[in-house]
């Protein structure tokens, strides 16, 4: 299979996974610091940010359903080949890192909190089975079984509604319908992002980036986050932010990307983006996090930046440890496969 590639991706992958390590960092200071259950009363800084990060997970999503029209759809490839290919390719890595977290959270339970064996390995059993809806102790992981469920979904949608205008309405109502009646729990919620998946195939199709102006669009950014910013209702608040903010987020950052489709920094994380969210938590932000509070006194919003520059950093270099260990492994079989044939 010919993948294509648009840079505008690398850099949009690039911005969203900066998102998503923003996150996990200003999550750290509101619960942690801040002690506080909520964004909402969180100050004015935080919230602002809030806003701004919070479309991560649709980007990303938007972004696989951009390069599955452009690779599969438009080429009119073997879907069922695609989804093979992306199990065999994401789900050995996200079941090992699964198992390397419940195996450490076993050993707390059976050590440190002296819980029965029998007990700890019932709990074990259901936690790994929990993993496949969303339920993951490396929690950032639970995007791994909503991306499966959407890829090996959307085909089938696509064949019983084959109009795209039907679709996108018929998806967009199924969205609205799951936030409206607060259904946000997983496996349920993952209905919730087909919507975006279907934005990703229709921009791919329809180019609608070059009808849309980036100063009208940051117009509306301002308005919508400013709306979320100054509403302090969790209701309101959650139906602002599925229902309008995200939408807006992901065109706006996809007409962005274009402006900035030379950045060095984010084509370089776009190139890394899914190691880096596989391996950035539970212990990279969350690490760095404690130490940084741990020294010095955290009193500032200003760290969450720190946090999240000091984490990509870090990860980094783990991933490209990792990288450079599974390549000398590949090379080492290689070699022995073939002296086996000599």
């Amino acid at each position: 299979m010919t993948i294509k590639k648009i840079k505008e991706l690398d850099i949009l992958s690039g911005i969203a996974i900066i998102m998503v390590v923003l996150i996990h960092a200003d999550r750290f200071y509101v619960r942690t610091v801040l002690n506080l259950d909520s964004y909402l009363n969180a100050g004015i800084g935080v919230n602002i940010l809030d806003n701004l990060i919070w479309a991560a997970v649709p980007i990303f999503i938007f972004i696989s359903g951009y390069k599955y029209y452009l690779n599969i759809i438009s080429t009119n490839q073997n879907c069922f080949y695609f989804i093979k290919k992306q199990l065999s390719k994401i789900l050995p890595l996200f079941l090992l890192i699964s198992f390397v977290f419940i195996c450490l959270n076993s050993f707390k339970l059976l050590f440190v909190q002296n819980i029965p064996l029998v007990n700890v390995l019932i709990q074990a059993s259901i936690s790994f089975l929990k993993i496949f809806f969303g339920y993951n102790i490396a929690y950032q992981l639970w995007y791994i079984p909503l991306y499966f469920f959407i890829i090996i979904l959307y085909p089938l949608i696509k064949k019983i509604v084959p109009n795209d205008l039907i679709r996108f309405i018929l998806l967009a109502i199924l969205s609205i319908t799951v936030i409206c009646l607060g259904l946000l729990s997983y496996p349920i919620k993952f209905f919730y992002y087909l919507i975006f998946f279907e934005l990703g195939v229709q921009f791919s199709k329809y180019q609608f980036h070059h009808r849309i102006s980036l100063l009208l669009n940051l117009c509306i950014v301002i308005a919508v986050v400013f709306t979320c910013t100054i509403n302090k209702i969790p209701s309101i608040d959650t139906f602002l932010k599925h229902l309008i903010l995200n939408p807006v987020m992901v065109i706006f950052y996809w007409k962005l990307s274009f402006l900035v489709s030379n950045n060095s920094i984010l084509l370089k994380l776009g190139k890394y983006s899914f190691y880096i969210f596989l391996f950035h938590e539970p212990i990279i932000v969350r690490g760095i996090s404690e130490l940084i509070n741990s020294t010095v006194v955290y009193s500032s919003f200003a760290y969450v930046f720190m946090v999240t520059g000091l984490s990509i950093i870090v990860t980094l270099l783990f991933v490209k440890i990792y990288l450079y260990g599974k390549s000398k492994r590949v090379i080492i079989w290689i070699k022995k496969a073939t002296n086996s044939v000599n």
